[in-house]
């Protein structure tokens, strides 16, 4: 008897383990990257990626791909602007996250029991054929069950310098004729993820 529900327990924190481990992929719609451009050094738009696409493997690896052709400014000549002026989408076709969670997800992430926790983790992110590690804080939710979402906290700052952006922007700026757009761009994200 006393075999048996050994046998029990250890099956019981194999399947825990098995579950929370067995993998994630992003749920694209309701998963969301924005971002805010400034022009005329006061007026303010959020831009947004129509499409996502990514997945936690087994071993806590988070990848994300962004379609910088989905770029919705909602005026449809300023996508086209930005797609063929700034990220140049028939060379650059995506933005790429990468971050490793396998330390976070086996520290909070527990089958059956809800979480939600802080975190600051280091990720990768390439942009235009460049690689640039990013500091990110997150809020992250666990419902104990199948749905995990993680949540910036402080908007990532992105320099258009830092990925040989900023010739983009220029044309931008010219072909808008406009005095100015800003050079740093705040970028939010708000993470799906579901087994």
């Amino acid at each position: 008897m006393k075999m048996l529900k050994s046998f029990v327990s250890a099956a019981t924190l194999l399947a825990v383990s098995m579950n929370v481990s067995a993998g994630w992929l992003l749920n694209g719609e309701t998963s969301s990257v924005h971002f805010v451009s400034v022009k005329k050094e006061q007026v303010a738009e959020v831009n947004h990626f129509k499409t996502l696409t990514g997945s936690i493997n087994e071993k806590g690896r988070m990848i994300v791909d962004i379609d910088l052709a989905s770029v919705e400014t909602g005026i449809g000549i300023r996508n086209q602007r930005m797609q063929e002026m700034l990220f140049e989408v028939t060379t650059f076709k995506k933005a790429i996250i990468k971050a490793d969670l396998s330390k976070v997800l086996a520290k909070h992430v527990k089958k059956g029991m809800a979480a939600q926790f802080a975190i600051s983790q280091k990720a990768s992110l390439t942009l235009h054929g460049k690689v640039k590690e990013i500091d990110v804080d997150l809020l992250v939710s666990y419902d104990g069950d199948k749905t995990l979402m993680a949540s910036v906290t402080k908007p990532i700052l992105v320099m258009a310098k830092d990925f040989d952006l900023d010739g983009g922007v220029m044309a931008l700026q010219k072909v808008a004729g406009l005095p100015g757009i800003t050079q740093a761009v705040p970028v939010n994200a708000n993470l799906v993820f579901t087994q």
